[in-house]
C-alpha cells in the first residue's frame, strides 16, 4: 500500500512540476518550482531505497536529510510571500506565527515530558521538531494572503499553506501518540503524510492548469505593458543621453 501511495505522489509531483514550469515567467512564483522539483526527486529516491533492502536501513538518515532540504526550501517560500509588504506588515504574521509555533509546541512538549516522568526521548522530539517548522511556514503562507494577490498566487499559497499546516498538526500528533499508541501511529505514517501531499499538489497541479489560458493573457498584457513603456521611455533616454 506504501508503494502504491509513493507511486501516486510522485506522478502528481511530476505533473505539477510540468504545469509550473510551463507558466509565463512574469506570472510564475519565485522558487516553486524548484520547490515541487525537489519533492518528486525525493519520492523518487525514496522509492529507489525501499526497492532494495541493502539501502532500506539508511532510509532514516536519507528521510531526515532530504527533510531538512525540503522545510529550507518552505521556508524561504513563507518568509519570501511576506517580503513584499510594508515593514510593519511584514512583522505581524512573523510575530504570530512564532507566538503560535511556540505555544503548540510548549503544550506537546508539556504532555510528553508528563508522560515519560519529564525524560523526552527522541523518537518524540524528531516528529515534534518537523511539527513546528512546517506549522510555522504554514501560519507565514497563510497570513500572506490578506494582501491583494493574483490567481495564482491565491491558488500556490492557499495549497501550501494547507499542506504545511495539515503536516504540522500530524507532527504534533504523532509527537504525543507515539506515547499511548505507538504500532497505530507507524502504520499510519506510511500512508497519511502521503495522502497530504498528494491532495495538496494535486489541487495545486488542477488549479494552475485550469487557470493556464487565463494565465497566459494576464502575461501577454504585462508584457505589452512592458514593451509600451519601454518604447515611450525610450526617447526621452535618448534625449537625455545627447
Amino acid at each position: 500500500m506504501r508503494d502504491i501511495f509513493l507511486a501516486l505522489l510522485f506522478a502528481v509531483l511530476v505533473v505539477a512540476t510540468v504545469i509550473v514550469r510551463r507558466l509565463p515567467v512574469v506570472v510564475a512564483p519565485v522558487g516553486l518550482w524548484q520547490y515541487v522539483g525537489v519533492q518528486a526527486i525525493y519520492i523518487a529516491a525514496t522509492i529507489a531505497v525501499l526497492r532494495f533492502p541493502e539501502w532500506s536501513e539508511r532510509h532514516p538518515q536519507f528521510f531526515y536529510s532530504s527533510l531538512v532540504v525540503s522545510l529550507g526550501l518552505a521556508l524561504r517560500l513563507a518568509i519570501g510571500y511576506n517580503g513584499a509588504h510594508p515593514h510593519p506588515l511584514r512583522v505581524i504574521p512573523v510575530s504570530l506565527g512564532i507566538v503560535l509555533v511556540a505555544g503548540a509546541t510548549a503544550v506537546t512538549l508539556y504532555y510528553i515530558t508528563v508522560a515519560y516522568s519529564f525524560s523526552v526521548p527522541t523518537l518524540a522530539c524528531l516528529p515534534l521538531v518537523i511539527a513546528s517548522a512546517f506549522t510555522f511556514c504554514g501560519m507565514l503562507a497563510l497570513c500572506s494572503m490578506a494582501a491583494p494577490l493574483s490567481r495564482v498566487e491565491i491558488i500556490v499559497r492557499s495549497c501550501l499553506a494547507a499542506a504545511w499546516l495539515f503536516h504540522g498538526v500530524y507532527g504534533f500528533a504523532v509527537a504525543i501518540g507515539f506515547i499511548r499508541a505507538r504500532s497505530f501511529w507507524i502504520e499510519v505514517n506510511d500512508i497519511l503524510p502521503t495522502t497530504i501531499s498528494i491532495v495538496a499538489f494535486g489541487l495545486l497541479a488542477i488549479g494552475l492548469y485550469g487557470h493556464q489560458q487565463e494565465l497566459s493573457r494576464d502575461a501577454d498584457r504585462i508584457h505589452a505593458a512592458i514593451v509600451e513603456a519601454h518604447d515611450n521611455w525610450q526617447p526621452v533616454l535618448q534625449r537625455g543621453a545627447r
